[in-house]
């Protein structure tokens, strides 16, 4: 505010000052605004931390935690025994079928070598003996004929 002017002056300021902030206010009272209705989300809120509870209530009852560390080691190294046993006698299972596999393989196709051999044999025999045939009939005529 200036030094230099009237009280009278300085009111008249004020004064519509006042009568601005007023219409400032009325203006804001005129816009209407519409609550948040936070019903919903709360709701929902409600609801989360109902099932957070029981499942809470469910995991402190929960035989796993009435339990001492020491006798959880014992059931896990327990469990893990069962497991590596099984896992070991599967493995070997498996493993034996394996090789009952390639042996019958090896069977099969030692066999169907043996059959292309036998098959090569007589082949060659029935050449053989087809030439040697037509020699003979050849030779037969010429001698005999």
């Amino acid at each position: 505010m200036d030094t230099d002017t009237s009280p009278a002056e300085s009111f008249e300021l004020l004064r519509t000052e006042v009568a601005l902030l007023r219409r400032a206010v009325e203006g804001l009272a005129a816009t209407h605004i519409e609550p948040i209705d936070y019903g919903p989300t709360l709701e929902k809120l409600s609801e989360d931390m109902q099932t957070a509870g029981k499942l809470l209530q469910a995991m402190t009852t929960s035989p796993a935690l009435s339990q001492s560390l020491y006798s959880l080691n014992i059931q896990l190294d327990d469990i893990r025994n069962v497991t590596a046993t099984k896992a070991r006698q599967e493995w070997m299972i498996a493993n034996s079928e394996l090789g009952d596999h390639a042996r019958t393989l090896s069977q099969i196709i030692g066999s169907a070598q043996a059959q292309e051999r036998q098959f090569r044999w007589l082949l060659g025999t029935w050449v053989v003996a087809f030439v040697a045939g037509i020699l003979a009939c050849t030779l037969w005529g010429r001698v005999f004929g």
